[in-house]
Parts: C-alpha cells; sequence; structure tokens
C-alpha cells in the first residue's frame, strides 16, 4: 500500500518511483497505489477505481480509464 509516493516531487523522480514500483509489479507483487497523479500511475497499473464524495465513480482497466475521454476531461486532468 503506497499513499502518494510522488507527493512533492519533480517529474522526472515521479516517473523514477513510478517506473520503480511497475518493476515490483513485474516481480508478482500486489501493489496499492492511492495517488493524485492519476493518470501517471494509470500508465502503469492494470486498474483504476475513481472516487468522488468518498464513493467509487468509477471502475475499469487502467487503459479504459486513460482512454474515456469524460472521464480524462473530469477526472485525470486532460482536456475534453
Amino acid at each position: 500500500l503506497l499513499d502518494e509516493p510522488t507527493a512533492a516531487l519533480s517529474p522526472k523522480y515521479q516517473a523514477d518511483i513510478i517506473n520503480s514500483i511497475a518493476a515490483l509489479k513485474e516481480k508478482g507483487l500486489t501493489i496499492l497505489i492511492i495517488e493524485q497523479n492519476a493518470r501517471l500511475s494509470l500508465l502503469k497499473s492494470n486498474r483504476g477505481y475513481i472516487f468522488v464524495a468518498g464513493k467509487v465513480a468509477h471502475v475499469a482497466n487502467a487503459d479504459q480509464l486513460l482512454n474515456d475521454t469524460d472521464i480524462g476531461a473530469y477526472f485525470l486532468g486532460a482536456k475534453g
């Protein structure tokens, strides 16, 4: 369980942390990440959960969440 592992880090160090976590995943570990930078963590994840007002609003494979334009516009900082 990792809570905000990339908080307050530069983009380079954020990528380093996420890549290190992905390497652990490749070794067969299950990792739960709570992260404000959802886009970054979803790039290396299998599945994602998006919460709104403390309740699960969206659950899908990471690729589905990343490629959904409505979710991207509202939750991932993408321009819709």
